[in-house]
């Protein structure tokens, strides 16, 4: 039998959440309380802009409750990432895309001419964070297919991609192999 600890609202959660996440839920639940934000200001290299971020607790709860995470909640994780690799030296060997900059398209909508102009938007900000790569970059694409995050790594001056797929299951046997694309 598992063990579960009790959170407001009496939900229960499973006892294998890891402490650090149950530290960050418990944070943010009392300083974002009643709505507030937390505006958070990303370093220009993260995406070679200026960006703001405001962090809610809808952003937080679900990595804490195991549902789907917001592009927010990505957002944050990438700048964790990439001032990890500031303090190790080895910022220069990646390129991360804003999640928000490439939002998902979905199947279903009527609208073509919105939809080609949203396509359009996707494909000029990959190819802005792509021709900004140099030799052994390695560009970091997240991508959201709903409910569930892909990142493609992509190595533009090999010609390579890779697609990590955490879902894979239904496509066995294409796992970890490297995909050639042409016309990069």
């Amino acid at each position: 039998m598992k063990k579960t600890a009790h959170v407001e609202n009496n939900q229960s959660l499973d006892s294998s959440v890891p402490i650090s996440v149950h530290m960050l839920y418990c944070y943010c639940k009392h300083a974002l309380r009643d709505g507030q934000k937390l505006p958070l200001h990303l370093d220009h290299g993260v995406f070679e802009d200026d960006y703001e971020l405001n962090l809610h607790i809808d952003d937080i709860s679900p990595l804490y409750h195991f549902e789907s995470l917001s592009g927010n909640c990505v957002v944050v994780y990438i700048w964790h990432i990439y001032t990890k690799l500031v303090k190790e030296k080895k910022r220069d060997k990646f390129i991360f895309v804003n999640p928000h900059s490439i939002p998902c398209l979905k199947k279903t909508t009527q609208d073509k001419t919105g939809k080609i102009e949203r396509l359009n938007m996707r494909t000029s900000s990959l190819e802005d964070r792509l021709s900004g790569a140099s030799l052994n970059q390695l560009v970091l694409v997240p991508s959201s297919l709903g409910c569930h995050w892909i990142l493609t790594v992509i190595e533009p001056y090999k010609d390579v991609f890779y697609l990590l797929d955490s879902l894979s299951h239904s496509n066995k046997g294409r796992k970890g192999r490297k995909n050639r694309c042409n016309g990069m």
